[in-house]
């Protein structure tokens, strides 16, 4: 339990980065019918997340290789923060799948970081009960996500459920989840207290 405690900053850093980065799938579907985007241009942002979670994957070890995982952090996070806040500023699907490869490599990227932090504390006795709970909390954070976007929005009268009313993006959907990817990273900075980053990083 005092272990699992010693995580709750890596958590909760979790959660904040799948309640701003979980919603934007179904976001970004709505928006694209709403923006008269063909089906084969939607399909192309969720490809585009998944390729980005690839790059995010294959380079986040090399890159906490080479700068330490603080910084590859903060790195994969500002690469999230440039992908959800530039979806406004161009009304486009191949814009808007260059942001999507930008979100997904965040997303990739700080959750290796993450769980190369859990790992380099946790033992053989305590590395199944801790990934579970990590796992319960990831899924939870991305649940939440989906939820929070069927609420009403501040300001806008008598607005429908996203769901239904197809809406597209406003800027106080991608402000709150740019917010939250900052606080994720202030959650790690602050109080998280990993193993020194470049420390047990081997890159073939």
């Amino acid at each position: 339990m005092r272990l699992l405690i010693s995580f709750a900053a890596l958590f909760f850093s979790v959660i904040l980065l799948q309640l701003s980065t979980g919603g934007v799938g179904p976001l970004d579907v709505l928006s694209g019918l709403q923006l008269d985007f063909s089906r084969q241009e939607i399909g192309m942002l969720g490809s585009a997340h998944f390729l980005g979670f690839f790059i995010g994957c294959w380079w986040a070890p090399r890159l906490m290789g080479s700068v330490g995982h603080s910084r590859a952090f903060a790195a994969f996070t500002a690469a999230g923060s440039i992908g959800l806040m530039a979806h406004m500023m161009v009304l486009d699907p191949y814009a808007w799948g260059l942001m999507r490869v930008a979100s997904g490599m965040c997303v990739a990227g700080c959750y290796t970081v993450i769980e190369a932090w859990m790992q380099a504390k946790v033992t053989n006795e305590s590395r199944g009960r801790t990934m579970g709970v990590y796992r319960v909390v990831d899924m939870s954070g991305s649940l939440a996500a989906q939820w929070a976007h069927t609420l009403p929005h501040t300001g806008q009268e008598d607005r429908q459920d996203i769901w239904q009313s197809g809406k597209p993006y406003t800027y106080q959907d991608l402000d709150l989840a740019t917010a939250q990817v900052a606080l994720a990273t202030e959650e790690v900075y602050t109080f998280a207290a990993p193993h020194r980053p470049s420390e047990g990083v081997v890159v073939d």
